[in-house]
Parts: structure tokens; C-alpha cells; sequence
């Protein structure tokens, strides 16, 4: 009692925090163990990794942006981890992504997903991410999808970028006031640049803040992968430093790499792309149509089934 007291009278002091522990309870996906009820009777889920340490893991989700996946539950792909079985997927349809989770280290996870044939899986902007490799070498699990779209260019599937550049700050103008700014992936800081140049990390939880970063810039220097794209759809010369992932190399609006230490000669050759927001809206939206015949039909399915249900005659005794 003692510890909570303390927790409420520092929350008191402080409404910022107060605010973003509210926010954080207020958008927190269901926990399976908690709620089992309603993600069993749930025709569609939305599952995506949701890291309150990442901001680009909580901004990839197209329930975010797309109303008719806003009244469903959300799950976080890491409580699969904990499932005791499959048995909760049948006949769903499920909206995976986005995110890297592909190929990477969610395999446990995608194993539960894949295994039972009744669930109808959907891939929104789902990437290759096998960390300390530089190409992308093929999909595991795509066979057993109904529609796939990869955030990763030129790879044999409809091509759907992450899904937050849907997010109306990329419309607002934001005043250069560097040369050059640096956005760290704080999962893997990056040793060796000039501490001179303005920084910030992934770890900022605002993005209008991180847009108004990225925005001061007329080069960005960047270890993250949303840093680089969010960057890039700012109309941003991009260079990537630091970087140990396949999720980098399947970028339709590449930037260039460079090192820490030897930025500049990439930063020559960096280009903008100003197309690039454009064709990233335009098409998650043909996608967004393509899921949404399949949510309508499965949320019909599910009412006809419960009417079936509650008005089916009893049987003699």
C-alpha cells in the first residue's frame, strides 16, 4: 500500500506521467490470459509485436489507421509465447503485422499461428528481419497465408509499406534548423559519431516529436528502421550507419550506408524521394480495400453464427 501511495503522489506532482500511464493502460493490447473470452468469441484479431520501448513496433499496426479493424482486439505476437495451444485461432481471421517479424526471431510464435489450418492469416506490412544478415533470403509461412503484403520491395507479393504513413504529421511542415541530425535505434546504439550532431533514440514515444527531429534535418543519420522511413517520407536525404539486419536491404526508397565515422561521402550521394508518401498511402489504401471484403465477411459469418446459436430450437427431453 505504502509503494502505491507513493506511485499516486508522484503521479500527482507529475501530470506528464500520470498521462502517458493512462494512455499506456488505456491502449494496451489484451492479454490473453486476462480476457480468454473475448479474443475466443473475436472473429478477427490484429497481432503485431507492441513494445511501449519502441515506437515504430506501436505505430505499425493498421487497426491504427483503418477503422474497420479499430473495434477488434489487438494481441501482442510476444503472449503467443505463453498460449497453451492453437485451439483459440480456429476459423479467425487474423491481421499480422506490421513489423519484422518475419524470418526473424518470432519462429515459436508464427509455428502457433500456422498450425491450425482453419484460421485465415493476413500479412500488413510484415518484413524480413534475420539480424547480422544484408540480404533477404526468403520467407518461411507465407504459404499458409490468404493475402500477403510485404513492407520489403520486389519480393513476389503485393508490396505495403508500414502502415504509419498514414499518419497525418507527415503532411505539416517542418522547419530545417540542422545540417544534419542523428535518430539511433535504441536497441543497438551506435559508437563513434561527432556527439556534436543533435541525437535522439527510438525510445521517444511521441512522434510528433520524432517527426519534428527527423524534420529539422536536411540529412538524417539513422540506425533504425522507422527512422530511415519515416525520414525518407519526410522528403529526407537518408544515410543508414550501424545497421545488422535484413530489414534494411528491401527498402523501395533505399538510402544509402555509410559508418559512423564516414558519413559524409554517403550523404553526398544520398537522394530524396518525394514520391515516396504518395506511393506508400496509396498502397496500403488498395491493400486496406482488400482486407476489408475479408473482415466484413468473417464478421457476418460470426453474427450469423451467433443468431444461429441463440434462436436454434431446443432439443426434446
Amino acid at each position: 500500500m505504502r509503494k502505491l501511495g507513493r506511485m499516486l503522489a508522484h503521479d500527482a506532482r507529475h501530470p506528464a506521467t500520470l498521462a502517458k500511464r493512462l494512455l499506456r493502460k488505456a491502449t494496451s493490447p489484451l492479454r490473453l490470459a486476462a480476457l480468454p473470452g473475448r479474443i475466443r468469441r473475436a472473429p478477427v484479431l490484429n497481432l503485431h509485436r507492441v513494445d511501449y520501448t519502441n515506437l515504430g513496433d506501436l505505430k505499425c499496426g493498421p487497426y491504427s489507421y483503418f477503422d474497420f479493424l479499430g473495434g477488434h482486439p489487438v494481441v501482442d505476437i510476444n503472449d503467443l509465447a505463453r498460449w497453451e495451444g492453437p485451439a483459440d485461432l480456429g476459423g479467425k481471421l487474423i491481421v499480422v503485422g506490421g513489423g519484422g517479424l518475419l524470418n526473424s526471431v518470432f519462429g515459436r510464435q508464427w509455428e502457433l499461428i500456422t498450425s491450425d489450418p482453419s484460421a485465415c492469416l493476413i500479412v500488413w506490412g510484415g518484413g524480413h528481419n534475420a539480424h547480422g544478415s544484408g540480404r533477404i533470403d526468403g520467407y518461411s509461412h507465407l504459404d499458409r497465408c490468404r493475402l500477403v503484403g510485404l513492407r520489403d520491395y520486389g519480393q513476389g507479393h503485393d508490396w505495403v509499406p508500414c502502415v504509419s504513413c498514414m499518419e497525418p504529421g507527415f503532411d505539416r511542415p517542418h522547419p530545417i534548423r540542422h545540417e544534419v541530425v542523428f535518430f539511433e535505434g535504441s536497441h543497438r546504439p551506435v559508437r563513434g559519431v561527432d556527439p556534436a550532431i543533435p541525437k535522439l533514440t527510438s525510445r521517444c514515444m511521441d512522434l510528433h516529436r520524432v517527426l519534428r527531429f527527423l524534420g529539422s534535418g536536411e540529412l538524417v543519420l539513422t540506425s533504425s528502421y522507422h527512422g530511415a522511413y519515416w525520414a525518407t517520407l519526410l522528403g529526407k536525404r537518408v544515410v543508414l550507419i550501424g545497421v545488422s539486419s535484413s530489414k534494411f536491404f528491401g527498402m523501395k526508397h533505399p538510402p544509402v550506408h555509410g559508418t559512423p565515422s564516414d558519413w559524409m561521402s554517403g550523404g553526398r550521394s544520398a537522394r530524396v524521394y518525394p514520391e515516396a508518401l504518395d506511393e506508400c498511402r496509396g498502397a496500403n489504401r488498395r491493400f486496406a480495400a482488400k482486407v476489408e471484403e475479408y473482415v466484413a465477411a468473417f464478421s457476418t459469418a460470426s453474427r450469423a453464427g451467433e443468431l444461429r446459436l441463440r434462436y436454434r430450437r431446443p432439443r426434446p427431453c
